[in-house]
């Protein structure tokens, strides 16, 4: 599997995502919006222009797309279960 992830070091979203891919220990190629945030070409990646999108290269031609912080997040913790990064007790992990 083959990760890419959409940056910048100033997003608190993109960053909170980066420490739970180095929690994790599971390597993502990181790279910053292409022409700088606001383009075209950055646009075209995400029409919302936010920050972070990732890339998940499951095989050659099976691509899906994150673009929401708390998506990737509970993605990682569930593709990639040890360590935990959630209590797996529903009330401790909603507190």
């Amino acid at each position: 599997m083959r990760l890419r992830m959409l940056n910048t070091g100033s997003s608190p979203f993109a960053t909170r995502c980066r420490m739970a891919f180095y929690a994790k220990g599971v390597d993502v190629a990181l790279f910053p919006p292409p022409d700088g945030l606001g383009s075209a070409a950055y646009k075209a990646l995400h029409p919302f222009i936010k920050v972070p999108t990732l890339w998940i290269e499951r095989a050659p031609g099976d691509v899906v797309v994150l673009q929401e912080s708390l998506a990737i997040l509970e993605w990682i913790d569930d593709a990639f279960p040890s360590p935990a990064l959630r209590p797996a007790d529903p009330i401790t992990r909603a507190r």
